[in-house]
């Protein structure tokens, strides 16, 4: 499978500092899979200033952006895939749920400013 998994996770922090690629994972708000165009509204987002590469090697990239820069992806992922795919070869762990999942209710529990944690696997 040539593509990336998406995690969107709560952080808890607010303010002037961001998360780092350390920081722990809080309630998970969104995941879903794409193909190897997934990637582009976020690197959009980093050029904009409006996310943070935190670094990572795609096993994982991690990110962060505040809610209200990504409130709309995480309620509608783009480019996501509609049906998951996954290759005869590819092993899958049990945390695998082969099927998007979005968390509307606690996304609009988080509040605006709140930084999220991004997490994209490299599927390829």
């Amino acid at each position: 499978m040539n593509g990336f998994h998406f995690s969107v996770y709560r952080t808890g922090i607010r303010g002037d500092h961001p998360p780092t690629f350390e920081t722990e994972q809080g309630y998970k708000l969104s995941t879903w899979q794409t193909l190897t165009d997934g990637l582009g509204w976020l690197t959009q987002l980093v050029a904009n200033e409006k996310a943070i590469d935190l670094g990572g090697d795609g096993y994982p990239y991690r990110y962060a952006a505040r809610k209200q820069a990504i409130h709309q992806q995480i309620l509608s992922p783009p480019n996501r895939n509609k049906k998951w795919h996954s290759d005869p070869d590819d092993q899958l762990g049990s945390g695998w749920q082969a099927t998007t999942t979005i968390f509307p209710d606690v996304i609009e529990d988080c509040p605006p400013d709140e930084w999220l944690l991004i997490e994209v696997w490299d599927e390829s």
